[in-house]
């Protein structure tokens, strides 16, 4: 197979200027983003009462210039409504866990879903090994309705308050992507940047940091980096090349998947 190179993915905020958040979208995908995921400062806490309609003018703006565009979200109507846009992602912080109608949103609208399936306790509590609690909410996920050819892992890290819960995913990286799904690491959330540097650290240091993580987690295989700074990272994740994951999550060598949309 001819190598590929890993996906960047752009987290995009959004607040009540459509016009300002379209023009960060179009200079994010100018950086070298493939993929922008959309996210209200307050909405995967407040849910869908607290979602402007500004978002979803963004999306579908995005989305009529031929931008690959989702959501960052763990409720399900925002996820519909996202996809009646023209998204076609949705990133779930909770990996489903929040809303039981998520799979079926995704199953029905065909959206490619990013979820946690970092274990809900503490890594190790179950006495199994990573690979298999993880392995196990892959598995819940699936007989929830979330298809196959649907799913990406997000290792969840930078979501955990415990910072050996942020890293050991990143430590046991390799073991992750044998599970045979696409993979997505965070590169730049700020609880796992909390947990490597002091609190006197200076954004030059954050950026050291959120540019080794992405370079690690390239050089492992995964599907896509998601980082605030694309920019900064593209020059020095793109030339690693990989020999098993592609653009579309129908390249990923698994006999898990038909074609998928992305």
């Amino acid at each position: 197979m001819a190598e590929t190179l890993t996906l960047l993915i752009g987290p995009l905020r959004v607040d009540s200027n459509v016009s300002a958040a379209l023009a960060r979208g179009r200079s994010l995908v100018q950086s070298g983003a493939d993929i922008l995921t959309v996210i209200a400062p307050d909405m995967v806490e407040a849910g869908p009462r607290a979602v402007k309609q500004d978002l979803f003018d963004v999306i579908s703006g995005l989305a009529a210039e031929g931008i690959r565009v989702g959501v960052e979200t763990s409720d399900a109507g925002t996820a519909l409504t996202a996809a009646s846009h023209g998204a076609t992602v949705v990133l779930d912080p909770s990996g489903g866990r929040v809303d039981a109608f998520m799979p079926g949103v995704v199953a029905g609208a065909d959206l490619t879903f990013i979820a946690n399936v970092l274990p809900a306790a503490g890594m190790g509590s179950s006495g199994q090994s990573l690979e298999d609690e993880m392995n196990a909410r892959i598995n819940e996920l699936l007989a929830e309705g979330v298809p196959a050819k649907n799913l990406v892992i997000d290792l969840g890290v930078g979501l955990a308050t415990e910072p050996d819960r942020n890293w050991f995913p990143l430590r046991n990286l390799d073991a992750v992507v044998a599970l045979g799904y696409p993979v997505m690491v965070a590169a730049s959330r700020r609880a796992l940047l909390n947990s490597l540097l002091p609190d006197s650290s200076s954004p030059s240091d954050r950026d050291s940091a959120v540019l080794g993580v992405s370079v690690v987690a390239v050089g492992a295989g995964v599907w896509a980096v998601r980082a605030d700074d694309i920019n900064r990272i593209r020059d020095s994740v793109r030339p690693v090349p990989i020999g098993h994951v592609d653009h579309s999550l129908s390249s990923v060598e698994t006999e898990r998947r038909p074609a998928s949309q992305l």
